[in-house]
């Protein structure tokens, strides 16, 4: 094999700056082998250079797109004892998502998470109140101030949203 022309590779601060990225991110990059780097001594004489693979730093800037994620309609198969494959009985798998039907199902299923991590607090705030049972925050206060309400007073008064439920 033919021994690369050095003097063609790329420099870090070249590297950088044709990837717009750091020039610690080119030396993560060689650390993690995802680029060829060399230490090239240039034909005047002087220090060693890191250099970096030209080729390498074109398949980092223009990255093949990925293949598609295809599930496939048919069922899986295991191996039984013989080490044969043999199909594994059961509900058909729902045919492949695709399109718009693709991005509803997603938005349904962010709605249903957010909606499932909701946290219900114990102690409300005035204005959560409000909102809660529709009073104003002033009549809310009120009865705050005049023990109608049970509410404790941390920073502003704090109602037990049991308590709101009785009102």
């Amino acid at each position: 094999m033919p021994t690369p022309d050095y003097a063609t590779w790329l420099t870090k601060a070249q590297a950088a700056a044709e990837l717009s990225v750091s020039t610690k991110t080119i030396e993560k990059y060689a650390h993690d082998r995802q680029i060829e780097q060399v230490l090239y001594r240039r034909p005047t004489g002087g220090p060693k250079l890191a250099v970096y693979n030209p080729d390498d730093i074109a398949r980092l800037k223009h990255p093949a797109p990925a293949a598609p994620f295809v599930v496939s309609a048919s069922p899986p198969a295991v191996r039984g004892r013989t080490g044969a494959l043999a199909p594994v009985h059961g509900p058909p798998a729902p045919a492949p998502v695709m399109g718009e039907d693709l991005v509803r199902h997603v938005l349904i299923l962010r709605a249903a998470l957010s909606e499932s991590q909701k946290v219900e607090t114990v102690f409300l705030t005035l204005a959560e109140a409000a909102a809660l049972t529709g009073l104003t925050e002033t009549r809310l206060r009120r009865q705050c101030q005049q023990g109608t309400l049970p509410a404790v007073k941390d920073r502003g008064w704090k109602i037990r949203r049991t308590d709101l439920v009785n009102l």
